[in-house]
């Protein structure tokens, strides 16, 4: 058996071995507690606690299946394309999260000294699937932009492992910045954050830490939805149907940055803005103007980009 097939098969048995032993042990305390609910009130009471306790054990259980999608389209979690198939150099990366959680990047880096030369992006991508889904952006960025980019794949989302929740993905950020500001072979005083949706979100938490003001060059953000970070770049698709693109009209009028831009898209939808005429030439020209003009680490530089 190949390599590839016995990782394969590894993490389809460590996918339904976790998710069969959560099950267990959550039916086991259900069971318990029916039993000890029963036996203190029985009677009418009984029932009606029991129902109550059901409902909250379902509600926790089911709670982050609302907000977050690893498992579309289903084969997600088993098969993330690799970034070969569009002809980027890549290392495949594991790194511990804050909480221990194994969480899986790949690093696509630009050839021989050009690397050191050349801007490094922290790429946070948006809900449901996984990072090999985005390639074809990251292709491009990579080309137009002359970028390195740093893929990195939440915990529960494709190969990472555990179960995504909202601190858990504040953690794999933050592991993934650090990773970046370790590396010798890249310049680490232009490192990008780019989040887009969900990823947007993810990427304002660790913006606003303030450890990483130093960290962080600047922050690009693409139809997203949260509060302003000191240094941002907004992308906003006007046709989005997910985030409503006044809550991005919303984060620039409130930002407090020093440089900030709006910048708009015609026709872009939540999930192809980055498909549209200008949007890599605007994120060229705003990275140009803070070279020109870079603005102090401790003060606040905003890009935008809105579809009209």
């Amino acid at each position: 058996m190949s390599m590839r097939m016995r990782l394969l098969r590894n993490r389809t048995i460590r996918f339904v071995s976790n998710n069969t032993l959560k099950s267990w042990i959550f039916s086991g305390t259900y069971v318990l507690l029916c039993f000890l609910l029963h036996w203190l009130y029985g009677g009418i009471l009984g029932p009606f606690f029991l129902v109550c306790f059901a409902a909250t054990g379902i509600l926790y259980r089911i709670e982050d299946q609302f907000v977050y999608y690893p498992e579309l389209p289903p084969d997600s979690r088993i098969c993330v394309p690799l970034p070969s198939i569009f002809n980027l150099p890549f290392e495949p990366v594991y790194v511990r999260s804050g909480d221990g959680t194994l969480v899986h990047m790949f690093f696509i880096v630009q050839p021989g000294e050009k690397a050191k030369q050349s801007p490094t992006v922290l790429f946070l991508h948006g809900n449901a699937g996984n990072v090999g889904h985005r390639l074809q952006n990251v292709s491009r960025l990579y080309h137009e932009i002359q970028c390195n980019i740093l893929m990195l794949e939440y915990r529960g989302y494709g190969f990472s492992h555990g179960t995504p929740t909202e601190e858990g993905l504040y953690m794999d950020a933050q592991a993934g910045i650090n990773f970046l500001a370790g590396r010798t072979d890249i310049n680490t005083n232009e490192i990008i954050v780019f989040g887009r949706s969900l990823g947007g979100a993810v990427a304002i938490d660790l913006a606003t830490r303030y450890d990483n003001k130093v960290k962080i060059w600047c922050l690009i953000l693409e139809n997203t939805f949260t509060s302003i970070p000191d240094m941002a770049s907004f992308l906003i698709g006007m046709s989005d149907t997910l985030v409503p693109p006044r809550m991005m009209a919303d984060l620039y009028n409130n930002c407090k940055s020093t440089c900030k831009r709006l910048v708009t898209i015609p026709d872009g939808t939540h999930n192809d803005t980055w498909t549209k005429n200008g949007y890599y030439h605007n994120i060229q020209t705003f990275l140009n103007e803070l070279r020109e003009k870079p603005p102090a680490r401790e003060s606040s530089c905003h890009f935008l980009i809105e579809d009209i």
